[in-house]
């Protein structure tokens, strides 16, 4: 039996792709839909912006802390880091 006609009777497959959105993205609009949108919470719009700024500005710090621990112990930066002077 050819190659083709032996594929012919299998089940074909539809993959979509999915859209890169970042997580701060989402749950921005999670939040937003939630709040303003739906009126599940109309005061939590806030908040909701609050949080996902005090995470992110928390993760910035922690990445910034580990970046400079790396560099007091010589490791892991790229090469075109430690030329800009990144250390």
């Amino acid at each position: 039996m050819p190659l083709l006609e032996a594929l012919t009777g299998l089940p074909t497959y539809r993959v979509e792709r999915v859209r890169k959105v970042s997580n701060t993205r989402r749950l921005m609009a999670l939040s937003r839909l939630l709040t303003t949108l739906h009126a599940v919470d109309m005061t939590a719009w806030d908040g909701s912006k609050k949080l996902v700024i005090d995470t992110l500005d928390a993760e910035a710090a922690r990445l910034k802390k580990r970046r400079s621990q790396l560099c007091r112990e010589g490791e892991g930066l790229r090469p075109d880091h430690a030329e800009r002077g990144d250390c």
